[in-house]
């Protein structure tokens, strides 16, 4: 039987930072979409939209660590983007 993944959005949030818009969510990935959502996650990931001037930059990235997706966002809302 095949399995078919499952995910659910854990937090999404817009905020600015120097004179930019950045709009983020983090989510987790399941192989199994039937499985106990209590239940760690198979994947941790993030997108993260940050919205300047005349230019968009888009950071996505996914991990077995939830840490790590959580480290990578603290320092995207410490990025500061040249001018």
């Amino acid at each position: 039987m095949r399995q078919i993944p499952g995910t659910k959005i854990l937090e999404k949030s817009k905020f600015e930072k120097d004179d930019n818009v950045i709009y983020y969510f983090t989510y987790k990935v399941y192989d199994n979409l039937f499985i106990q959502k209590k239940e760690k996650a198979d994947h941790y990931g993030l997108q993260s939209y940050i919205f300047s001037k005349d230019k968009l930059y888009v950071i996505s990235c996914v991990s077995s660590s939830n840490q790590t997706i959580q480290m990578i966002l603290d320092d995207i809302k410490n990025l500061h983007t040249n001018k």
